[in-house]
């Protein structure tokens, strides 16, 4: 029992941090700056995943790798939404 307590303890514990913000976002008014900032987040976080991979890559995957920066990078310029560069880059790869 209190085993159960504890894990439901922290599931409320991590759950809150991430739906607080979610629910009171459209109460905040944000500046220009901010809205920029934070439309461009995903594509920032993406390409920090993305890059560290192609530097690191071998000899046979240089190339795949390469690929799937240069279509992550095209994606992100024509602002497609995340998943799908995500996507493309991996598949392109």
């Amino acid at each position: 029992m209190k085993m159960a307590i504890l894990i439901g303890l922290l599931s409320l514990a991590t759950y809150l941090p991430r739906v607080l913000p979610a629910l009171l976002i459209d109460s905040i008014h944000f500046s220009k700056r901010w809205r920029t900032f934070l439309r461009l987040l995903p594509y920032t976080v993406m390409a920090a995943l993305i890059v560290p991979g192609t530097l690191s890559g071998d000899g046979e995957s240089f190339a795949g790798s390469l690929a799937g920066t240069f279509v992550a990078i095209l994606g992100g310029w024509f602002s497609l939404p995340p998943i799908f560069v995500a996507l493309l880059a991996v598949l392109s790869a």
